[in-house]
């Protein structure tokens, strides 16, 4: 690898966080209220309640909760705590796979400044209605762009890596993930905060409702056996932010 190939490479490459959860049995609202967790009891504050599916009007299940305050990458957020409900009954994807169904409507993701104990609203969730349980455990990595966004982020490097996989018999695709093996290692896990989302099918960034700017993107949350998270036929979450307004946030799922 030349050194303006690999000067290129180095600069895209971004530290993130990688989520391994884990099976914890019977755990239920004894889950610590303010770490980042799959299932149990949520986070919730004083004036809250849990939150209902605008398609069937049932109760949102509680699906998982990030406490992002030691993320280096909060600092480009105005929050540092989230968390997710999602309607397993209604099962929202993205417009793209549900017609003109929308998928927010049956889902709903909540920012907090900080989370507190001392704002923290206690609410007893039956276990036959805990749908997950599941402690996390982070690690840290790196990571470079999925190809398929890789000529939008630096259109050379995207250029260069087409005519040297070609000079290779390579496929571009491979000859990209076998330079972000080199560079990053190998990909722990689909679960991961900061970074690029590593699409499973075309780049789907979202814009924010009031500004149109494309939103940030947050973290991705694969499917998870080991704790029944299933999304659609195995696929993943992709959770992105706003950067200038706080509470718009959207979730895009594929598989």
């Amino acid at each position: 690898m030349d050194n303006i190939l690999e000067g290129r490479i180095e600069k895209l490459i971004e530290p993130v966080w990688f989520i391994q959860p884990h099976f914890v049995e019977d755990k239920g609202i004894s889950f610590n209220k303010i770490e980042s967790q799959f299932g149990g009891s949520p986070y919730l504050q004083l004036n809250e309640s849990l939150p209902v599916c605008a398609s069937c009007d049932t109760p949102l299940d509680f699906i998982f909760q990030l406490d992002l305050s030691q993320w280096q990458g909060v600092k480009n957020f105005k929050f540092s705590f989230i968390n997710l409900f999602y309607c397993w009954e209604c099962m929202p994807l993205t417009p793209e796979f549900n017609g003109e169904k929308d998928p927010m409507k049956s889902l709903e993701i909540r920012t907090y400044r900080k989370a507190t104990l001392e704002k923290y609203k206690p609410i007893e969730i039956p276990m036959e209605s805990v749908t997950l349980t599941g402690d996390i455990n982070f690690s840290e990595g790196e990571l470079l762009p999925d190809y398929k966004d890789l000529e939008k982020i630096d259109e050379v490097l995207y250029s260069t890596i087409n005519e040297l996989s070609q000079k290779a018999n390579l496929n571009e695709v491979e000859y990209w993930e076998n330079l972000v093996e080199a560079a990053c290692g190998t990909l722990d896990s689909y679960s991961f905060i900061g970074g690029y989302p590593q699409w499973i099918n075309k780049p789907n960034i979202p814009e924010c409702e009031v500004c149109a700017i494309p939103m940030k993107f947050v973290c991705q949350i694969d499917s998870h056996e080991e704790i029944d998270l299933i999304w659609g036929d195995k696929g993943c979450m992709y959770l992105f932010s706003c950067e200038k307004h706080n509470k718009n946030q959207k979730a895009i799922i594929q598989y």
